[in-house]
């Protein structure tokens, strides 16, 4: 039964990053509240408090998603991309460029 809960704990955590993000996407971090935030998942305020301390709590989680996705993303580049170490800079500035939109 732990496993279960704790698997719906965190099923539960990526769905508020998720829509956190989505708000974020629409109308900038400051566009993002917690009253807003809990209302798009049908939740209450305080049910967003037991996964999350704050807003900027929020922030930092969806900035670690980012980086961690980021990194994993630059290794497949460097590991196998083909070709010589220009081919793999260039497969990097790339995906940099593209990131940066």
């Amino acid at each position: 039964m732990r496993a279960f809960s704790e698997e719906h704990y965190e099923e539960v955590k990526q769905k508020i990053l998720h829509a956190a993000l989505d708000i974020c996407s629409a109308e900038g971090f400051e566009g993002l509240t917690i009253e807003k935030l809990a209302r798009s998942l049908g939740l209450t305020k305080p049910a967003l408090y037991h996964y999350f301390k704050n807003k900027d709590d929020i922030l930092i989680h969806l900035v670690i998603q980012y980086l961690e996705k980021a990194s994993q993303e630059i290794q497949n580049i460097l590991i196998h991309t083909p070709g010589t170490h220009q081919t793999r800079l260039q497969k990097l500035l790339e995906y940099y460029i593209t990131q940066g939109r």
